[in-house]
């Protein structure tokens, strides 16, 4: 998954991307702009989740190309501006059979 975002202030958390499977919560993943202008990442999956809060402001008026990977099989990756951030690493996966993805929602 792959963006770009550009903005100088924001007041509240703005979600890019969640999705889950079925109708529960969990397993589920969701990509946040936080507040702080850092990007969060939220894996949960099961008994096992993953956090990864990235330290790079992304709301400093600048574009920036921000991409997340997932195997699917417990690895995670941040990247922002093509370089690696950070790696989220869970047990269990986070997709099912039944998936229900929102993109761009408040």
């Amino acid at each position: 998954m792959s963006g770009n975002i550009q903005g100088s202030s924001i007041s509240s958390n703005e979600y890019i991307y969640s999705e889950c499977t079925g109708v529960s919560v969990a397993p589920s993943l969701t990509i946040i702009v936080r507040s702080s202008g850092k990007i969060e990442i939220d894996i949960q999956s099961g008994t096992s989740s993953a956090l990864i809060i990235e330290s790079t402001n992304v709301i400093d008026g600048n574009w920036h190309f921000v991409v997340y990977t997932d195997n699917g099989d417990g690895n995670g990756k941040l990247y922002i501006d093509t370089n690696l951030e950070q790696n989220a690493v869970y047990t269990e996966s986070v997709y099912g059979s039944t998936t229900l993805a929102f993109i761009g929602y408040l």
